[in-house]
């Protein structure tokens, strides 16, 4: 007898299946262009979001390189890139958030503490730093920028000790990180708890290691204007104490 034909199984059998319909072909050409548009839009406010830091960049460098305030033109220009950076991004971002803190800080950089036409540049300074932090809570600049702009506003608080300790923890051996805790908390020293003391010690310390001698100076300057000398010379180890000479005889 003539053997009966194979039946092919399911599965090979839809390998013969019919073709997609012209439908559904348009429905997944459809949806590539809608992926495509997606990422194109994506990438246009990523490319504007940089090209504004890049400007909010270039003055921050310029005010810094100057150490003095900007005119009223130039930071209004160089805030409108800041926050237009912030905007563009699709996401909240740590570093473009942290430079609109920054813009904030400099338009009365040179106030004194507390003085109260400063206190809305340094708030809105603060509120960007903790939306920069939330953003990227391991970055220690972020933290420090914190306790800085807390103590232009006289805000000693919980937030203002615990960011000086994240700070310290996030970067123990960063030499300009340990300068400027240790300069803070020798300002700050009359409003400290007893951990941001130890810190600020302990910055101080590890900052006097690697310090040129100007730098030196005017860290112990401030160590002695706080009462602190003696304990800060005490602590260091033989080197740097030998160095120190004429400060720590």
């Amino acid at each position: 007898m003539p053997t009966p034909p194979t039946r092919l199984p399911c599965s090979a059998a839809g390998i013969h299946a019919a073709p997609p319909s012209h439908a559904r072909r348009h429905a997944y050409l459809y949806g590539l262009g809608a992926l495509a548009l997606a990422l194109i839009y994506l990438g246009c406010r990523i490319a504007l979001a940089g090209l504004a830091d890049f400007q909010t960049r270039a003055f921050l460098a310029d005010w810094e390189h100057r150490r003095s305030p900007p005119s009223a033109q130039a930071w209004a220009v160089a805030h409108t890139a800041a926050e237009r950076a912030v905007a563009h991004y699709p996401t909240a971002y740590g570093p473009y958030l942290e430079r609109l803190g920054y813009v904030h800080a400099w338009q009365h950089h040179h106030a004194p503490f507390g003085a109260a036409h400063a206190q809305p540049s340094r708030a809105a300074a603060r509120d960007a730093f903790r939306a920069a932090i939330a953003a990227r809570p391991t970055w220690p600049y972020a933290w420090l920028a914190l306790a800085e702009t807390k103590l232009r506003l006289l805000e000693f608080d919980a937030e203002f000790h615990h960011a000086l300790t994240q700070a310290h923890a996030h970067a123990p051996w960063r030499p300009d990180i340990n300068r400027r805790l240790a300069e803070l908390g020798f300002t700050a020293w009359p409003q400290l708890d007893t951990g941001p003391r130890q810190a600020t010690h302990e910055a101080a310390r590890r900052a006097l290691k690697r310090l040129n001698a100007g730098s030196a100076t005017a860290l112990v300057a401030q160590a002695t204007t706080a009462g602190q000398r003696p304990a800060l010379c005490r602590s260091l180890d033989e080197a740097t104490r030998t160095r120190l000479a004429r400060h720590c005889s």
